[in-house]
This record gives structure tokens, C-alpha cells and sequence, in this order.
């Protein structure tokens, strides 16, 4: 079976148009250490940033793991992939950027309202969550690479 991987640095515009359909993407971080942190996030893409909110599910604590590496080391990975026992289908986007924490301030609203906005059209159960509070993870994106089966 043929495959196609594509290394880019420039922003491929199908390769966004993909990333931005999906729901899941699995964010990956490092902390001062260089230990690896995964987690999987739900997202928007606006204006070629990635944004990711932290809501109101239940959490052990609002100082989170991935924020608190963002913070340390704001280098990222974030990777959606689709996985079909055909594997013709198989195909992955990986984002490679710089994150920084977004907190809610008076500074930040016109931001917050715009991702939250996007997020409650994306996802319909955010309709009914309070996710003013943020904070956000805003992504810039430095590379992408992705690979998919192709047919001939």
C-alpha cells in the first residue's frame, strides 16, 4: 500500500482544513524536566492559531499539568489522527508551535469571546458551560507534518 508523508513548514491549507474538521487532537507538552505530557484536548483553529479552552469538567485542580509546562516550555506538539481498520484511511496532522497561557482579563475578552463563540459552534456541549473563566491556550504553528494512505 502507497503511502505519502508530508514535511512542511508553510502552512498547508488542506492539511488545516483537515486538523480544523476534527474534534479530538492530543496535546503534548514537556516540563522542565523533559517529561512528556499527553493529554487529549477538543480545540478551534481561528486565523491559523489553535486555541483550547479549559473548562468546567471536572478537574482535581485548575492548575494543570499542561499549563504549568506551557509556562515552563511553551514548545508543543498537538496530533489528530484518524484510525480505520481500513488502512487506506489512516492519515495524521502533526502541529508543532509556541503556546502561551491566556488568562480572562478585561485585556483578553474580545479574544476569549471569539474562541468561546467558535467553540460553542463546534461543539454543542459548551452551549450550556460557563467557560469565560479560561484560561486558553493559544498556539501559534510553526510546522505542520502530516501523513495519509493514498490510493492510486
Amino acid at each position: 500500500m502507497p503511502y505519502r508523508l508530508l514535511m512542511q513548514t508553510a502552512l498547508d491549507k488542506d492539511a488545516l482544513q483537515w486538523l480544523s474538521s476534527q474534534k479530538v487532537a492530543y496535546l503534548a507538552t514537556t516540563d522542565v524536566h523533559a517529561q512528556a505530557h499527553i493529554v487529549p484536548v477538543v480545540f478551534v483553529l481561528i486565523d491559523q492559531n489553535i486555541f483550547i479552552c479549559i473548562d468546567g469538567k471536572p478537574k482535581k485542580s485548575r492548575s494543570l499539568k499542561r499549563l504549568t509546562n506551557i509556562k515552563a516550555n511553551p514548545k508543543i506538539s498537538l496530533l489528530v489522527d484518524n484510525y480505520d481498520d481500513d488502512w487506506q484511511q489512516l492519515k495524521w496532522v502533526r502541529v508543532d508551535g509556541t503556546a502561551i497561557v491566556l488568562e480572562s482579563t478585561d485585556e483578553s475578552r474580545a479574544v476569549f469571546e471569539s474562541v468561546i463563540s467558535t467553540l460553542r459552534d463546534k461543539y454543542p456541549q459548551y452551549q450550556t458551560m460557563d467557560l469565560s473563566r479560561g484560561p486558553l491556550i493559544s498556539i501559534t504553528i510553526n510546522a505542520i507534518a502530516s501523513w495519509q494512505a493514498y490510493r492510486k
